[in-house]
């Protein structure tokens, strides 16, 4: 499944994700940019760890950065055999987190939520709870992890709008798939938004 597919699912369910349109040339590219403004993400168009073979390009703030990155990507899809089609998003600040739902032998589905982005396999910042969950529930998972000090606001920063992280894991539990990875999810006090996605039925 393409990044783009998984996208179209979860924007049929209501799941809030960044501002995003699918690309495949520089006059497309920019087409997005007049709307919603820089910085941008450019980001191959596969639900592969993309970040593994640099198949992402953060913190775009020109047009000629923008270039440069759509050359570098279409260069390593053709080196790894994979479609020359992009996603570009709005680069939002905020913190970033995991939200996933997995199917465990014993228990049945669980729902988890983590420290996401890079941190998510160094840190093991995780808790989970069995479905179905409550708003109660996903308050206490969101105790647990110790990235809920940044969600609080630390520092001077303002905390995070909870009630849209809460939305999003209700919504998620009800759908039918083995294995729901969204990662990162960026929160901030406007909201939630889901920046990548992977789905497995």
């Amino acid at each position: 499944m393409k990044l783009s597919e998984g996208f179209a699912i979860l924007e049929n369910k209501s799941i809030p994700l960044t501002p995003y349109a699918k690309v495949s040339s520089i006059e497309d590219a920019k087409k997005f940019v007049s709307k919603e403004g820089y910085p941008v993400v450019l980001k191959l168009d596969s639900t592969l760890h993309k970040t593994e073979f640099k198949g992402v390009k953060i913190n775009l703030f020109n047009e000629e950065m923008l270039i440069k990155a759509l050359e570098d990507l279409r260069e390593i899809a053709f080196k790894n055999n994979i479609a020359s089609e992009f996603i570009i998003q709005k680069q939002i600040d905020g913190v970033e987190v995991i939200i996933g739902l997995k199917k465990d032998p014993i228990f049945g589905k669980v729902v988890l939520l983590g420290s996401g982005g890079i941190l998510t396999e160094i840190l093991k910042d995780i808790s989970f709870r069995v479905v179905p969950v409550t708003k109660k529930d996903i308050k206490q998972m969101v105790e647990e992890i110790s990235a809920n000090k940044l969600l609080e606001g630390y520092r001077g920063s303002k905390a995070v709008n909870l009630n849209k992280l809460v939305d999003i894991i209700l919504k998620i539990q009800k759908l039918n798939y083995s294995e729901i990875d969204l990662n990162p999810v960026i929160l901030n006090e406007k909201g939630a938004f889901v920046v990548d996605v992977r789905l497995i039925s």
